[in-house]
């Protein structure tokens, strides 16, 4: 994931640097940029994202015609880049129902998720 790079360019883009954005958070730079450095969580792409001033889709490297989304689930953030990126998400986590037998548990959370999608800004 190019989440650092996008970053560096969209606050190069919003004439911010990455003290200011820190600033906004109450964090120092060092821990800001650890913590888009290695998957970053989503209430942490939500938080810079509205420190910039940004859409969250700009820190996230996708191909806008193609499927775009990020998914938590169990705690963690998966983001979804393409076709292929959604296939195997869904592969793996129905691997994992079948081995865990959790199948009416996500059921029911994919019904609850369908009735009331989640959309970011």
């Amino acid at each position: 994931m190019e989440v650092l790079k996008n970053f560096d360019a969209v606050i190069k883009e919003y004439a911010l640097t990455t003290e200011t954005v820190a600033s906004k958070l109450g964090i120092t730079p060092q821990s800001l940029r650890a913590s888009l450095r290695v998957n970053p969580t989503l209430s942490r792409l939500k938080d810079v994202a509205d420190a910039i001033g940004c859409p969250i889709t700009s820190l996230v490297d996708y191909d806008k015609d193609e499927v775009f989304g990020i998914v938590k689930l169990d705690g963690k953030t998966h983001i979804i880049k393409s076709r292929s990126d959604l296939a195997a998400f869904i592969i793996y986590n129905m691997r994992r129902m079948a081995l865990r037998k959790d199948w009416e548990y996500y059921t029911e959370q994919l019904n609850d998720a369908l009735s009331e999608p989640k959309v970011l800004k």
